[in-house]
């Protein structure tokens, strides 16, 4: 959460900079410091960790992977923008380590294409009948898209 938070931060001082604006600058008009704005920053940064493991947790189980087309296709939208080639700036990622996370991104945005796809609707007479879960309890990730909530208490036993 912590490293999340840092992220964000930096990537928030990146656009202030884009625009001419010294993060410094922000944060004494905004009467708070770098580090004061980290701590406001990781509720926001623990719900995004959240959403990344749950969505991993999704690929690993559908073996969703992003394929090489996949990310020198996002690559080439990066392209677009620079006046380097899709291959330089694929060596580059692959050299900054961020070629990784960009493969981690579109895993998880297949993840969460696949969760819309194969999402069933329940009435919302159904939602009310159904006894909630405590919010600490594990719910398998085998636990199958789709399937009604008696054939997952059946895969479970």
């Amino acid at each position: 959460v912590h490293e999340k938070a840092h992220e964000m931060v930096e990537s928030f001082e990146r656009s202030l900079r884009s625009q001419g604006m010294d993060p410094e600058q922000y944060y004494q008009l905004a009467g708070t410091g770098h580090a004061e704005f980290e701590e406001r920053v990781k509720p926001d940064a623990e719900d995004t960790v959240r959403k990344e493991l749950v969505l991993d947790a999704v690929a690993t189980a559908e073996g969703i992977v992003a394929d090489e087309d996949e990310v020198m296709h996002e690559i080439g939208h990066l392209a677009e923008d620079s006046e380097r080639s899709p291959e330089e700036i694929a060596q580059t990622l692959r050299n900054n380590g961020t070629y990784a996370m960009l493969e981690e991104e579109i895993s998880r945005q297949k993840a969460l294409d696949f969760l819309v796809e194969n999402a069933v609707p329940v009435p919302l007479e159904e939602t009310e009948e159904v006894e909630q879960e405590p919010a600490d309890e594990e719910v398998p990730v085998e636990a199958r898209a789709g399937a009604t909530e008696s054939e997952q208490r059946e895969e479970q036993e």
